[in-house]
């Protein structure tokens, strides 16, 4: 079924003229409902398991000490790991989102970036999703490297150094 939706998604991204926060909302909301029903994909277990130890008071910084932060922040909110992985991924593809409408004004590319990325990297970035952040973090912070001067290139530098608390491939 998931399948059949992506590939009407990707099409309809790719051939149909529609306005862009329709189509760029339903991507996002369709992402959102893949990871929070997914719950037996290949990192799924492990990182739960270290959701829940943070969740009970243990130190797990192993996985980055702003994945331990946001791993307690959604303790304390009471969300189950699904739910914190939706939450993450949402607020992950919003960063990428916003990039993207500084870059592309077209309404019809922009659909056809988000099919594009419904046909390869969206699942994956559903599993890595401490990668998907990481990666989305550099790429909010890449408005700033592209108008260059130092001060630009220095809120670069601090949004890669961010990401680096979340996965270590992200510098």
């Amino acid at each position: 079924m998931y399948y059949f939706l992506v590939i009407m998604l990707i099409f309809w991204g790719l051939f149909v003229k529609t306005r862009k926060t329709i189509y760029d909302s339903i991507a996002i909301f369709f992402m959102g409902f893949i990871v929070l029903t997914s719950i037996g994909d290949a990192d799924f277990a492990s990182y739960k398991v270290a959701y829940d130890l943070i969740g009970s008071g243990v130190e797990y910084d192993s996985l980055g000490v702003g994945w331990e932060f946001l791993c307690k922040i959604g303790n304390l909110i009471r969300l189950d790991y699904s739910q914190f992985k939706c939450v993450v991924l949402i607020l992950s593809i919003l960063m990428i989102r916003s990039t993207v409408q500084i870059y592309v004004k077209d309404k019809k590319t922009s659909a056809m970036v988000w099919a594009l990325y419904l046909v390869y990297p969206m699942l994956l970035d559903c599993v890595q999703i401490r990668f998907f952040l990481a990666q989305s973090i550099v790429i909010f912070g890449i408005r700033y490297l592209t108008k260059g001067g130092i001060a630009n290139y220095l809120k670069y530098a601090v949004f890669v150094g961010i990401a680096y608390l979340f996965h270590s491939t992200s510098v």
